[in-house]
């Protein structure tokens, strides 16, 4: 790893979170009126950029809370849905 810390990572601790990431799946969607600052997305609590080698582009992940107990929403950075 090398942003946000210079640090060595496990290799396998990542191939897990990256697995997860990747085939991570929706389990509902926000209303089509919800909007990202509603959502926590506006300041995201968590911003997760991954390379695709294969696009040769950025991914983005954003993870917001929201203000309900144990309720998150999560946003594609280069799509429209939360």
């Amino acid at each position: 790893m090398s942003k946000p810390l210079q640090v060595k990572a496990d290799a396998s601790e990542i191939t897990t979170f990256l697995s997860t990431i990747r085939f991570g799946r929706a389990s509902g969607f926000a209303d089509s009126t919800m909007d990202a600052k509603a959502a926590g997305l506006d300041s995201a609590a968590v911003r997760i950029t991954v390379h695709d080698g294969k696009a040769n582009t950025d991914r983005e992940l954003w993870i917001g809370k929201s203000p309900e107990a144990d309720k998150y929403y999560a946003k594609d950075a280069s799509r429209a849905a939360i």
